[in-house]
């Protein structure tokens, strides 16, 4: 691994920290909260570092999944000013977040079961791997799971 490589995954391990901290404490990723902010500019920093690292020269789908976090999150601060969007803030705001979070998921997987072991990674084939195909789809599930599970904690919150 470059030295870059090395450096982007020192720094995409703070988001993923930060919000799995936020998902247990607050139930949702609040990009207001100090952690939340703290959440999206480590993103910003992994996906910036990421378009340090081209194996084939070029962008790859992992920098466009990086460009999209990057709109879900800058959407998220924007919430707050979209006055036609304010009875659905709260809940707009949580899909923009979870999605920011699920969407880091995908490059890392693909990334990470296709390199380690080093020497004999559990994926050598990549994205097209059965192994990535199948994490990947448990952690849609839990994604989607999450997503109804904030839908109901705010639905009850709204209602008391």
């Amino acid at each position: 691994m470059s030295v870059f490589g090395i450096v982007h995954t020192l720094i995409s391990l703070i988001p993923i920290v930060l919000a799995a901290i936020l998902l247990l404490q607050q139930g949702h990723i609040n990009p207001r909260s100090k952690l939340g902010f703290w959440y999206s500019l480590s993103t910003v920093a992994a996906v910036a570092t990421a378009f340090t690292i081209m194996k084939t020269g070029k962008l790859s789908e992992g920098h466009f999944l990086g460009i999209l976090i990057l709109l879900l999150i800058g959407a998220a601060y924007l919430l707050p000013k979209l006055s036609a969007l304010q009875s659905k803030a709260a809940m707009l705001e949580r899909f923009l977040m979870s999605t920011s979070f699920f969407l880091m998921f995908i490059p890392t997987t693909v990334e990470s079961l296709s390199r380690l072991p080093v020497g004999a990674p559990l994926a050598p084939e990549g994205p097209e791997s059965p192994l990535v195909k199948q994490i990947l789809g448990i952690i849609f599930l839990l994604y989607l799971a999450g997503l109804f599970w904030q839908y109901k904690k705010l639905k009850s919150s709204s209602i008391n």
